[in-house]
């Protein structure tokens, strides 16, 4: 045991963080670690103690707004001396329970050698021992200059600005899966000018309480409705946005608790804006935000019940309505730019065509189908043809993607028999199917900029290609595949598989053959009862793990005879006469021959388990350590 003293703070130093209340709503408590510099906010999250998140719900479960989470950001940087936001990412949404309470810490490690600190925001269920769920990471910084924003911000309502209508709001978007109640209804106006620029005013009900926030999330969450009023945006079906990440977020006055502001919300990119938050009797500055990244969020991950931790499988799923004829309107897509075999050259003609006036096209389609003529379409050629085919695919992109005059110009590329969709199908054309990875990864860095296509030759499809790459673009889904003219969409469902039957008999994991997992197994083998060698030590086995390894064994990459599993944490129950580094009950870990209940091995090949490890991390050890102690030394 360590123990650790140090004089107490005075009650009026403002970075006083002893265990006792912390003057935010969330939290009760801060501490700062003896020894380590770490600081670790603790508090409980409910419906009951704080009822206006229920006024929060995103189709139909109620989650703590992205807004929270920046003012609890705000709110440990402001107990710390660190003013600014660097950057802060959601990662996964924070559902709140209908009935019982949620355990929140919001930690902050020890400052860097620069000054700034990483912060953590976690939950789990006060009525359970579950893991932590890690709900958002950032980073904390003081400003470099003195925090004011330097920006001349103009006067407000310019000319050009006209109003938004905001009077039913509230209810158009209800049915978009925004559900939101009496706490964040406080978008009282909002105008735009034709750069898309927006000014909001906004207030909080007179019932909702601001003490404990620097800005309420209520308050802040309902600034940002004013995206929700847009034409553009009012106009898009079927499509939940929330907050995703800040960056460069400053809050100006910590003390002022505001009920109203005004808020000057600039669009970078159709899914980044800058924000700033003005009081709207004096117009100083309240908050800024260098950068707001908003997404489109999948409603089933916001539910609570959704299984954690389960297995995940890639599924092809029909679109719920799929068009018997085509609909697409042939004014709209005669506007299409189809690039043909010299595309980069015809794509730089177009940005010069739009550059000198001409109006640019609504998509791009890029078709990958090899020319009929081609040798390279041959098996033999795949090879050279895959190399040729994602290294002119690439550059193309990266210079739609850098060219500002395509901005508003959206990406399509086709491909034809290069995935699959269901058991049964062939793939085709292996070298479009490389492609896939790689506008994947575009797309992730670009969302909603590009749309993956994959079609059969069939008739029915070639007459709904039309329809069905404008719905896609419409519905804001980025990837495709038509099969005999019905459109199906990629979704990850649970992938239910029946688990191992563990033998009644002593048993040991094997592989009956090799290429695939499927061919793991549980095989009887009789107890380990013979002496123990000079130096052996049996232990029962409580984790076992799985390392590369093992992997590429079990799928037949690499020619091993030699069990797979040679790692495992347990406890001691027998040892050899010479053994004296180990006793019976000794929680060790290290290598072993196989994985089964029960195992031998040389002491020399075991360590002890440190005493705040699981035997899941420990067992997950051994291999890694030594595998970089060998490269090492």
């Amino acid at each position: 045991q360590t123990y650790w003293l140090r004089p107490a703070p005075t009650h009026n130093d403002p970075t006083h963080l002893g265990q006792s209340a912390t003057g935010h709503s969330f939290l009760a408590a801060a501490v700062d670690t003896a020894g380590t510099d770490q600081v670790i906010f603790t508090g409980r999250l409910s419906l009951d103690t704080h009822p206006w998140l229920a006024d929060h719900a995103v189709a139909g479960t109620v989650i703590l707004p992205g807004t929270a989470h920046l003012d609890l950001a705000l709110h440990a940087a402001h107990h710390t001396g660190h003013t600014h936001i660097e950057e802060l990412t959601l990662e996964t949404p924070l559902a709140l329970p209908e009935t019982g309470s949620l355990h929140l810490q919001v930690t902050l490690q020890a400052p860097d050698d620069d000054g700034r600190r990483t912060l953590t925001i976690h939950t789990r269920p006060t009525d359970a021992q579950d893991q932590w769920t890690q709900h958002a990471t950032g980073i904390l910084s003081a400003p470099t200059e003195d925090g004011t924003p330097s920006t001349t911000l103009g006067p407000w309502q310019p000319a050009g600005t006209h109003p938004l209508d905001v009077e039913d709001l509230y209810d158009r978007i209800s049915t978009r899966g925004y559900h939101y109640g009496h706490a964040f209804r406080g978008l009282t106006a909002a105008w735009e000018d034709d750069h898309h620029h927006i000014q909001a005013e906004v207030s909080l009900p007179e019932d909702i309480d601001t003490h404990g926030h620097g800005i309420h999330p209520a308050l802040l969450d309902a600034a940002l409705h004013a995206l929700l009023a847009t034409t553009d945006e009012d106009q898009t079906p079927n499509t939940i946005r929330l907050p995703f990440s800040w960056s460069g977020v400053t809050l100006h006055t910590p003390h002022t608790r505001p009920n109203r502001l005004r808020a000057r919300l600039t669009p970078t990119s159709p899914d980044t804006l800058t924000l700033h938050l003005t009081d709207p009797d004096t117009d100083t500055p309240l908050l800024t935000a260098d950068t707001l990244t908003v997404r489109t969020t999948d409603p089933t991950k916001l539910n609570p019940t959704t299984p954690q931790n389960s297995l995940y499988r890639l599924t092809w799923h029909p679109a719920t309505h799929t068009p018997t004829t085509d609909t697409a309107p042939q004014a709209a897509t005669d506007k299409w730019l189809h690039l043909g075999d010299d595309a980069a050259t015809t794509l730089a003609e177009t940005s010069r065509a739009i550059a000198a006036g001409q109006p640019a096209p609504p998509m791009i389609v890029l078709d990958t189908t090899p020319h009929p003529t081609s040798n390279n379409h041959t098996p033999h050629a795949t090879p050279e043809r895959t190399r040729q085919l994602t290294t002119d695919t690439l550059h193309l992109i990266q210079h739609y993607l850098a060219d500002d005059n395509l901005r508003d110009t959206h990406l399509t590329l086709l491909t034809h028999n290069a995935i699959t969709t269901e058991t049964g199908e062939h793939l085709t054309d292996p070298a479009a199917a490389a492609l896939w990875g790689l506008i994947r990864t575009a797309q992730q860095e670009n969302p909603g900029r590009i749309t993956l296509a994959d079609t059969d030759h069939t008739p029915h499809t070639h007459t709904h290609l039309a329809t069905a790459l404008t719905t896609a673009h419409t519905n804001n889904e980025p990837q495709l595949a038509l099969r005999n003219g019905t459109t199906h969409h990629p979704r990850l469902t649970p992938h239910h598989q029946p688990p191992l039957t563990i033998p009644d008999t002593h048993w040991k994991l094997a592989l009956t053959n090799t290429g695939t997992i499927d061919n793991l197994t549980l095989t009887p083998q009789p107890p380990d009862t013979t002496p123990l060698n000079p130096g052996e030590v049996r232990i029962t086995v409580h984790a076992a793990g799985l390392n590369f390894r093992d992997i590429v064994v079990t799928l037949g990459m690499v020619h091993d005879t030699r069990n797979i599993g040679g790692e495992c944490a347990g406890t001691v129950t027998a040892t050899a006469d010479d053994v004296t580094d180990y006793t019976i009950g000794d929680r060790v870990m290290g290598l072993f021959p196989h994985i089964a209940p029960t195992a031998t091995t040389d002491q020399r090949l075991l360590t002890k388990i440190p005493t705040d490890w699981t035997y899941a991390q420990a067992a997950t050890t051994p291999a890694v350590f030594l595998t970089a102690y060998y490269a090492l030394h």
